[in-house]
């Protein structure tokens, strides 16, 4: 699941969903099958959770990461059984 802004087509019946509040939504409902997180190398004391409800839970297996030279990390998860 990425968090850019917007929905675009990926071909074969794929699309990625941005903006956290569509992208929580879709999670919340079991819609997502990849998280496609950007992490940016800057600790904040708040920000949107990936599931409203705490007791959530998803197992997810990595499939790829990739660093780029500004250090963000862009890790491909897939979600687990």
């Amino acid at each position: 699941m990425t968090y850019s802004m917007g929905v675009s087509s990926l071909g074969d019946d794929n699309i990625a969903i941005g903006g956290a509040t569509l992208a929580t939504e879709a999670a919340a409902l079991g819609l997502a099958d990849e998280y496609r997180p950007k992490v940016y190398p800057v600790l904040v004391g708040g920000g949107m959770r990936f599931f409203r409800q705490r007791k959530r839970r998803e197992h997810l297996e990595l499939v790829e990461t990739r660093t780029f030279s500004s250090n963000v990390v862009y890790p491909r998860y897939r979600v687990a059984g």
